[in-house]
């Protein structure tokens, strides 16, 4: 074949590998993924963190709902609670990047616990107002910087091991064999963890 031929369907490769095609993705966002709104209700009060743990502030979204509107989950993952606390029934999601969401002040529960959940299944049925909050452990984050976003989708970092410093490995030149290399490779391994999140 000519250089000619093969040049076009390898620049259709090397486009759609870069991106530069347009349309095209690297990596499709799967339906039920992206994180996204409980309802489309009006917002009648945004996060505020308060400047201490201890004092007022909203840890979260307060919707405005219409009563018996569908509330659903902001992304999938597993119900981990659902019934009454303090009076007001709520439900918990855990998310894969281990984020749990909740909604409080629901009319109505429409999911179990232990269920599995898409982003946008139906999960509680909606109050006047119903509040939405997000932790990554003890730490709220704002519920809106997630809209968009793929669940799970987070990056990762290389963070050295905590613990001494491995001892230094063979140079190469000294021990070509073979178990020369797999103490490069334990030590290498061994003072890297990866952390996703």
């Amino acid at each position: 074949m000519s250089a000619a031929r093969w040049a076009s369907p390898i620049a259709v490769v090397v486009a759609l590998l870069v991106g530069a095609v347009p349309g095209a993705s690297a990596e499709p966002t799967p339906a039920g993924r992206t994180y996204q709104p409980p309802t489309d209700g009006a917002v009648l009060d945004p996060f505020r963190p308060p400047p201490q743990p201890w004092l007022a502030g909203n840890r979260g979204i307060e919707y405005r709902t219409d009563p018996g509107s569908v509330l659903v989950a902001i992304g999938p993952g597993v119900v981990a609670f659902a019934g009454p606390v303090a009076g007001r029934l709520v439900v918990s999601i855990v998310h894969p990047d281990g984020l749990r969401s909740s909604l409080t002040g629901v009319a109505a529960v429409s999911v179990a616990v232990g269920a599995t959940v898409l982003a946008g299944a139906p999960v509680a049925i909606a109050a006047e107002r119903v509040h939405l909050g997000v932790r990554r452990g003890d730490a709220y984050l704002d519920p809106a910087t997630l809209w968009g976003t793929v669940a799970g989708g987070g990056h990762v970092r290389l963070v050295p091991r905590s613990g001494p410093p491995p001892s230094p490995s063979p140079s190469p030149s000294s021990s070509p064999s073979p178990r020369g290399t797999s103490v490069v490779r334990r030590s290498l391994v061994g003072s890297i963890a990866m952390l996703a999140w």
